[in-house]
């Protein structure tokens, strides 16, 4: 044993040695488990059973115990035993509670194990893929363990005959034979490769060469890939490019090939052609159709197939002539022979050859629509501004019709003065004073100023100076708006006089020297607020440039005036009054006390008095005392207002 071995070994049994003390007690359990007294064997697992609800005191102590008799291992009166750091095969249900971090899961039980190399422990082996937190690393397991759902004897642990990369399926482990099932079968890590089938003979179910094929495994489907592919079809008795049909062309017809066995070079030249070769039995017959080279003669045509036509005789390109004038027809293409034919050429360029009138040395006449001497052009005249009427001038333009664009032919009638505008010509309407002879009649339309105060009207008048630059005349550039062509005191601009004239012709008299004014026949300067106003410039007595007088007819009645007491007046146009007191109504007023009157300026509402009431209440608060009651004696008060009490003599008793 290795001492690597043996450093293991003690703490396990030191927990061997504990957990048998515990188990040969004999102290009767306390809790509801049955303990089978048997030794526990942490290697093989033996005696380790949990065959209670609390296995309590049988060594195989479990993560956590039901301490509280509550039947819970978790209750709030248990005990917290869950181990952690565990040494190797002691029990433990997660990685985290091994010292080696590896906790091996069984069917039956768990324990914690270590990664090998290094050797295992005594009934341990070494194997792949033990735990599935750590599948890359190697790790010691009971040496008998397998763990093989499928039953082929592959699966997971020491006595398995190999891994299972599928537990659950008994046809795929690392001896099957891999099959075109889009599965690992053999557990390489691929699926559908190295397939028995592959490369075997196969009809793909095309025609021609494409029909067979070879098997290939593609995702799980044996596929059958044509071994030649179409191609273009030759003679050779096979359909090569698969359309079902042999030997034939684009139009499946009989597939040929050109042919000649004249001299090289003279195929296509003259009358020489070449022949076809028809395919027949997967190989072409003989030449058929072919046309050699023979003995040249006069006949237009190249016999010798040497590329000159009539060599050997004297030729020349002759046109036809219908119209005998000694030019050939322009469309005719000519024909090169030694023998000239009746009405001919050998000139060509005719472009009307029924009109003898008509070829390359005839002289052009403007205008005419013809182009006579066939180059082409036509002298027209100019009528660059479109406008119906040309010039007298010519000039050669590419077309036989000159009505076109630009141009005009002879019958278009003459005399455009100005050839660039199309609104100039005989008969057009004249602009005023555009400085243009818009009718071609020598002459200008001015607008007019007959007093040349630098403003026109809307009268006109005949130039023969095309700037209307002439006394009595303007041009479209002059000021319009003289409304007195006669009177060069009246134009736009001119400042307006108080004198019932449109001064500055704005269609209004004195407008800019005139105010509103308003009556003021009580000439106090105030003019009257309810008469409507009138525009003018002559200010006389008897009106007013305000209307803020609420009382026209009295001339102390204006704002800002004084206001008389108790006159019925509002003297200051504020729209009150102050009046006299005669609060008890008896006919007397106060000779001080006032009132301002809002409602009107009568001074009659209640409690008001005019200043027409006679004065000398002495006690305005009571109508038994005023200047018309007769004096009572011993009453305590002056009853006649004359300023004494009670006097003597004058008293009633």
């Amino acid at each position: 044993m290795t001492l690597h071995a043996a450093a293991l070994r003690l703490p396990l049994l030191l927990a061997s040695l504990a957990l048998a003390s515990a188990c040969s007690s004999e102290e009767p359990a306390t809790e509801a488990g049955t303990d089978t007294g048997t030794e526990c064997n942490l290697f093989t697992g033996a005696g380790c059973e949990d065959t209670g609800a609390d296995t309590g005191t049988d060594g195989a102590a479990d993560a956590t115990e039901d301490t509280d008799g509550s039947g819970d291992p978790h209750g709030s009166g248990d005990e917290d035993t869950t181990l952690t750091g565990a040494a190797f095969g002691e029990p433990c249900e997660v990685d985290s509670q091994c010292a080696s971090g590896l906790c091996l899961v069984m069917p039956d039980r768990s324990i914690c194990t270590q990664p090998c190399p290094p050797d295992c422990p005594e009934g341990f082996a070494c194997a792949p893929a033990m735990i599935p937190t750590s599948p890359s690393t190697d790790t010691c397991a009971p040496a008998d363990f397998c763990e093989d759902g499928d039953s082929d004897t592959f699966g997971r642990g020491p006595a398995c005959a190999g891994t299972d990369c599928d537990d659950d399926n008994a046809r795929l482990n690392t001896v099957s034979a891999e099959l075109c099932d889009n599965r690992d079968n053999d557990c390489d890590g691929q699926s559908d490769e190295q397939v028995a089938t592959n490369g075997d003979s196969c009809d793909t179910g095309l025609l021609g060469v494409c029909q067979s094929g070879a098997l290939t495994c593609v995702r799980g489907n044996n596929n059958c890939t044509p071994s030649q592919t179409a191609g273009t079809e030759s003679c050779n008795g096979l359909d090569d490019d698969c359309d079902g049909e042999t030997d034939e062309n684009a139009d499946s017809e009989v597939l040929t090939a050109e042919c000649y066995s004249g001299p090289l070079g003279t195929a296509g030249i003259g009358i020489c052609q070449n022949g076809l070769r028809f395919c027949a039995d997967g190989t072409f017959d003989a030449c058929e159709g072919e046309i050699l080279p023979e003995t040249e003669i006069c006949n237009g045509l190249d016999d010798d197939c040497d590329g000159i036509v009539d060599d050997g005789f004297t030729i020349a390109v002759y046109f036809r002539d219908l119209d005998g004038d000694g030019f050939g027809d322009i469309n005719d293409i000519g024909l090169r022979t030694c023998n000239r034919p009746a009405n001919s050429a050998t000139v060509t360029g005719d472009c009307n050859d029924g009109d003898a009138d008509i070829n390359p040395s005839a002289t052009e006449i403007a205008g005419d629509d013809i182009d006579a001497n066939c180059d082409g052009n036509e002298l027209c005249f100019a009528d660059f501004d479109d406008d119906g009427i040309r010039t007298s001038t010519s000039t050669s333009v590419a077309t036989s019709n000159c009505i076109l664009a630009g141009y005009a032919n002879a019958a278009t009638p003459e005399g455009d003065c100005d050839d660039t505008r199309a609104s100039v010509f005989p008969g057009a309407t004249e602009v005023v004073a555009d400085g243009r002879d818009s009718d071609c009649d020598t002459a200008e339309l001015c607008f007019t100023d007959a007093d040349s105060d630098g403003y026109r009207s809307e009268a006109t008048v005949s130039s023969a100076n095309l700037s209307c630059a002439d006394a009595g005349e303007a041009s479209s550039a002059v000021p319009l708006g003289d409304c007195d062509d006669n009177d060069n005191a009246r134009y736009p601009g001119r400042s307006d006089l108080c004198d019932e004239v449109d001064n500055d012709c704005d269609g209004l008299i004195d407008e800019d020297v005139s105010v509103i004014t308003f009556p003021d026949l009580d000439r106090d300067g105030y003019g009257d607020a309810t008469a409507a106003g009138t525009f003018t410039c002559l200010l006389v007595p008897g009106i007013s440039t305000n209307n803020t007088d609420c009382n026209d007819a009295v001339a102390i009645a204006f704002p800002g005036s004084s206001e008389i007491t108790g006159d019925g007046i509002d003297g200051d146009c504020d729209t009150t009054e102050v009046c006299y007191r005669d609060q008890d109504r008896d006919g007397y007023r106060s000779d001080t006390a006032t009132i301002i009157s809002f409602l009107d300026t009568d001074c009659n509402d209640s409690g008001e008095a005019l200043s027409t009431m006679q004065g000398g209440d002495c006690n305005d608060q009571t109508n038994a005392l005023n200047p018309g009651r007769p004096e009572r004696c011993s009453d305590g008060f002056d009853n006649n207002c004359n300023g004494v009490i009670d006097e003597i003599g004058f008293c009633t008793p």
